[in-house]
């Protein structure tokens, strides 16, 4: 199980071995342009990723539900404003620094530029104008985007950020937190206040982060203290009794299980942390919280990024020993020999090249054809899933406090209503579009029309291999007869669509599996991401249906003299009415749009696959023109290149011992 500090070092370790192999890659000559995607660029951003990606912990959850006094607590110090109104109105962002300090960062439409503020003064930039709200008007929106907070605290150093975000009521973070923050989230801490939890929003807003492809979330219920102080004056057993209900609602909401279910104190945990106060700190039952927030983190999320790592890697330091072997055969040849041989592999490597572009372009054509299909699906979904169920999503929307209307502003609070309302439309909306392409879309159409796309090329791939053992039978080079699965037959195609899913920094794989069926949970996310930003852009363009909606809407709260009981009611057939409208009137957009986004993804592994099925020819071409240089190469000049590449290969081979030994250590078998 990894500490934070074992997974820092852990790191660095792989981090090192990625250097060794770029120096071995680069000095080699197998970096050529010609082979698409250059080996040392990909090791390069490898590199990269390791020594400067941070594991970001997301913290959600409605107005009120204990989040900011929560992330006190985790620190041990009073940073965010908590208050028992909903307070915090700017998404925050905390990171480790040596010294303390903060930077606004303005919305873009403001034309500002960050600027850096106090520690102290959070409160004047980051919470909610409740004065305004109370007279009635519409509260202000805010002018910033995000601020990010520095402090020296001890788990932000070992590479974790933190990001509260504001409650899930206010409508105008929704897709902020969905766009910028949710497809780069390592882990989700959901919180909720115990003494009211799990209400109609919590539940549409969990389903919705489990139809995103996040079944790992937290439950943290804060305010427990005050349920068990309760029951220690009127000894009951309230808090308990909660307990028990809670986690039974909570249980199958989450892959953890019971085990990611917990009851917290936040309060008492900041003070005992504050005044190193180990009991008070242990009945707070944060410490245990904080224990799998950790085993989360750095033996799920970050296993997930080390596997990543490796698999890149190692498949570069399969190819650059395979390129040094072959240089080194072609070197101790016979040179007097070898211009003849070379003539007739080059004719057989061009018969080579000629099957390569046609098994790219059938697995294109093909690709296209999987496009078309996904069309005439989301049509199909559209038109049953979507569109009956419009008044059904908007009549579960309960109002919050601020977003009920008033009868003495109806057109004000009318206003805020129908925003709220479309927003929780909106997380049905994807909610929905996330189950289709999971259950449906994906396992029963595009996952085997990529495996059949890749098998109907395996007459054409089998012809393309025994060209290029041609090429090196021309050359008397030793027939590799054990090739790597991985670069053999069909799954030399399936291996480029692994390698675009890997490298989709919001993917996941299950269970670390690296097979076809492993990369399939991939596919989904990566599916369903692109999706949802499409679907947020719907939503938040300014001249959009969402704007004619609501233009429409607003007329009916204009001299409203409907009684209070009943208005809200007429407002959501409203609304529903209106969605139904608009959104049938742009069916074709949007269902040209979703396939759109999946075709975007599909275009990716068309790409990846092009590179994957010509990269041995262009591997094959670029050893050719170094033994055509050869030929009248002096004797000195080849024995010095011969002990060059053997010493090449040597070093080559000693990182692939390390990187083996490496994944036995941590469990990854690639």
């Amino acid at each position: 199980m990894f500490t934070p500090e074992k997974f820092k070092e852990t790191s660095a370790h792989l981090s090192n071995m990625v250097g060794k192999q770029y120096n071995v890659t680069s000095a080699s000559g197998y970096d050529d342009v010609t082979l698409g995607n250059k080996p040392t660029a990909t090791l390069t951003d490898v590199k990269k990723r390791l020594e400067e990606g941070s594991l970001r912990v997301l913290v959600m959850g409605k107005f009120s539900s204990g989040k900011s006094t929560f992330l006190n607590a985790m620190m041990g110090k009073m940073l965010l404003p908590a208050k028992p109104t909903p307070t915090t109105a700017v998404i925050g962002e905390i990171q480790y620094a040596d010294e303390a300090g903060a930077t606004l960062y303005p919305k873009k439409k403001t034309g500002k530029k960050p600027f850096n503020i106090q520690i102290e003064d959070l409160d004047k930039y980051i919470i909610i104008d409740h004065e305004t709200a109370n007279k009635g008007d519409e509260p202000k929106e805010t002018p910033y985007a995000k601020i990010v907070i520095r402090y020296p605290l001890h788990i932000c150093k070992m590479g974790i950020d933190f990001v509260d975000s504001p409650g899930l009521d206010d409508p105008t973070c929704h897709d902020a937190i969905t766009l910028n923050y949710l497809p780069t989230a390592d882990a989700i801490v959901y919180c909720m206040n115990s003494q009211n939890a799990f209400s109609a929003r919590d539940k549409a807003e969990i389903e919705h982060l489990r139809a995103l492809g996040y079944k790992s979330i937290i439950f943290v219920l804060t305010y427990f203290d005050l349920l068990e102080m309760n029951d220690l004056m009127s000894g009951k057993h309230d808090a308990e009794d909660a307990r028990r209900h809670y986690t039974s609602v909570l249980a199958p909401y989450t892959d953890l299980g019971t085990e990611g279910i917990f009851f917290v104190g936040s309060l008492p945990a900041l003070m005992g942390k504050i005044k190193k106060d180990n009991s008070m700190l242990e009945s707070s039952h944060l410490p245990a919280m904080e224990k799998k927030l950790e085993q989360i983190l750095f033996n799920e999320r970050g296993r997930l990024k080390l596997i990543k790592a490796l698999y890149s890697v190692k498949k570069v330091n399969r190819e650059t020993g395979r390129f040094l072997s072959d240089r080194l055969e072609i070197l101790r040849q016979d040179q007097s020999t070898l211009a003849g041989k070379l003539s007739v592999a080059q004719q057989n490597l061009n018969k080579a090249k000629e099957k390569a572009g046609l098994i790219s372009g059938n697995f294109a054509e093909g690709a296209n054809t999987l496009v078309s299909g996904i069309n005439d699906r989301a049509r199909a979904y559209f038109n049953t899933e979507v569109v009956p169920h419009i008044s059904e999503w908007v009549n579960e929307f309960k109002p919050a406090e601020n977003e009920e209307i008033s009868m003495w502003h109806p057109q004000k609070t009318g206003k805020i209503f129908s925003e709220a309302c479309l927003k929780f439309f909106q997380t049905k909306l994807e909610t929905s579009i996330s189950a289709w392409c999971t259950e449906e879309l994906v396992p029963q159409y595009i996952e085997p029309k990529l495996k059949e796309l890749a098998e109907q090329q395996n007459t054409s791939l089998s012809a393309l291999e025994d060209d290029l053992k041609n090429v090196r039978g021309n050359l008397s080079m030793s027939i590799m007869t054990e090739e790597p699965d991985e670069i053999s037959g069909t799954n030399r195609i399936l291996s480029a669509i692994a390698g675009v899913l890997l490298l989709n920094p919001a993917a996941a794989i299950n269970g670390g599996a690296m097979g076809w069926e492993g990369l399939l949970p991939t596919l989904v996310t990566t599916i369903i991401t692109n999706i949802i930003l499409y679907i947020v852009a719907y939503f938040t363009g300014p001249i959009g249906w969402v704007a004619i909606i609501l233009t429409n809407i607003a007329v009916f709260f204009v001299g409203s003299a409907i009684g209070l009981g009943s208005i809200e009611g007429k407002a959501k057939k409203k609304i529903a009415e209106t969605i139904k409208q608009e959104i049938t009137k742009h069916q074709d957009e949007f269902v040209n749009n979703i396939t759109s986004s999946i075709g975007e993804i599909v275009n990716k592994l068309k790409e990846a696959v092009d590179i994957e099925i010509n990269k041995p020819v262009n591997q094959y071409q670029q050893l050719l023109d170094e033994a055509k240089k050869d030929i009248n190469a002096e004797g000195k000049t080849i024995e010095q290149q011969i002990s060059t590449k053997s010493t090449m290969l040597k070093d080559n081979s000693c990182i692939a011992d390390e990187l083996e030994d490496f994944g036995h250590d941590i469990n990854i078998n690639l």
